[in-house]
């Protein structure tokens, strides 16, 4: 009797849990946009060199690269009660570029899900990746891409969004340029669909100015 009433409980219990969870086929999906992967998600083993106008170069290839899927659920505050709003799943993209100059992990990561707090509405209208901690880029696939201001103390703006750039006797085409200041440094970077970074540009604003240019001169793109 007692082994009967525990597996009823059991069972009951079994029910509420998974009651409350939807199948994975009945969530709204959100996946990568291309015109955005494009841009910025490249696979394992691609790989870029650039070389700067003192002749040196630095190899830059890309490991651990994953593209995953998130299953998520909302919580909002209504009327200071946290409630669970909405259940999705949303695609994530991350892979890391390890440098041949100085060892140095660039970190790019990104997803499918921007936009403000307070208006859920916009949540899923953009897309957003994070590149070394620093270019953050934003695309809204009506208008394009747009820049994302993190903080006081780190500045990121989109400067322009052109059609061809010549970089080493190679035209690369759909260039944007992002810009980027911390810490005394202004950066340009130019990104161009189904390449990546083709060019590079850092000026030490500190007296005497100083500036950098890196140039890309070969690449193996997997995407």
């Amino acid at each position: 009797m007692r082994n009967s009433r525990t597996n009823i409980i059991l069972s009951i219990l079994l029910i509420l849990f998974f009651g409350d969870c939807k199948k994975k086929e009945d969530l709204d999906y959100f996946p990568l946009d291309q015109n955005f992967k494009d841009f910025i998600y490249f696979k394992n083993d691609s790989y870029w060199i650039y070389e700067n106008e003192d002749g040196i170069t630095d190899t830059q290839k890309v490991i651990n690269s994953i593209i995953t899927e998130c299953h998520c659920i909302d919580e909002v505050f209504n009327d200071w009660i946290i409630s669970r709003d909405h259940e999705y799943i949303q695609e994530f993209l991350e892979y890391e570029i390890i440098s041949s100059l100085d060892s140095s992990i660039i970190e790019v990561n990104g997803g499918t899900r921007c936009g403000s707090e307070y208006d859920p509405e916009s949540k899923f209208d953009c897309f957003w990746a994070n590149y070394n901690s620093n270019v953050i880029f934003v695309w809204y696939p009506k208008s394009g891409f747009e820049y994302y201001r993190k903080s006081d103390f780190f500045r990121v703006k989109l400067i322009s969004w052109f059609d061809s750039l010549l970089v080493h006797d190679k035209y690369y085409y759909d260039i944007i340029e992002m810009w980027q200041y911390d810490n005394h440094v202004e950066t340009s970077f130019f990104f161009a669909r189904n390449y990546g970074l083709v060019r590079k540009i850092e000026t030490n604003m500190l007296w005497p100015p100083d500036t950098i240019k890196w140039d890309l001169i070969d690449s193996k793109i997997i995407q």
